[in-house]
């Protein structure tokens, strides 16, 4: 009774949880160092399947839960490599389309997303029509585990600069504003360096 979506970049899920007919909040994802997991189905499970991925995915080491016909969850993992799952054997099945979504709400935030929301306005959607799936959104981007990263590896600060917004889509205005902060920093790089160096 759930909803995980990704659209390429974040994935997003609900997080209402359902005890025989009382709704509680619930995390349905967890994150550990540059990968994220979600599931869908039973939250204790979910978590455990987390665990074994997080703790390096042996086959032989493959959860026994999860050949039952009835309490199997779908584990749902990202990382910079992009997103699989996996359902009831130790194989992933990789993510190839632009968008995906699992659970309960999938059809809602498929829909949604395939007239252009993101993976959070998908899960929004699902949560507003869906009777199994609401009490608010979380969600992790890929983007921000790489722009931490390129920012850990650069050497001035003109390369931090570019590292966050070259990527971007900026208009005429923007790109000149941008550059003459670069020039700035740039400016003020070297007279810092002159100091130091005097």
């Amino acid at each position: 009774m759930s909803v995980v979506a990704w659209d390429g970049k974040t994935i997003a899920a609900d997080r209402q949880a359902t005890n025989c007919d009382m709704r509680m909040t619930e995390s349905k994802m967890l994150k550990r160092g540059d990968v994220i997991c979600a599931w869908t189905g039973v939250a204790s499970l979910g978590r455990e399947l987390a665990d074994w991925y997080f703790n390096g995915a042996d086959i032989s080491k493959w959860p026994s839960f999860q050949s039952d016909k009835e309490d199997w969850v779908r584990l749902i993992v990202v990382d910079k490599d992009g997103c699989k799952h996996y359902e009831q054997r130790p194989y992933p099945f990789y993510v190839l389309d632009e968008y995906m979504a699992w659970g309960s709400g999938r059809d809602y935030a498929m829909g949604a997303m395939a007239v252009g929301a993101s993976s959070i306005e998908a899960v929004q959607a699902a949560s507003k029509h869906s009777t199994t799936c609401g009490l608010g959104v979380q969600s992790f981007s890929i983007e921000s585990i790489e722009s931490i990263e390129s920012i850990e590896s650069v050497e001035s600060v003109e390369d931090i600069f570019d590292s966050i917004f070259q990527p971007l889509s900026l208009d005429e205005e923007a790109q000149a504003a941008c550059s003459e902060f670069r020039t700035a920093l740039r400016a003020r790089s070297a007279g810092t360096a002159g100091e130091q160096n005097a």
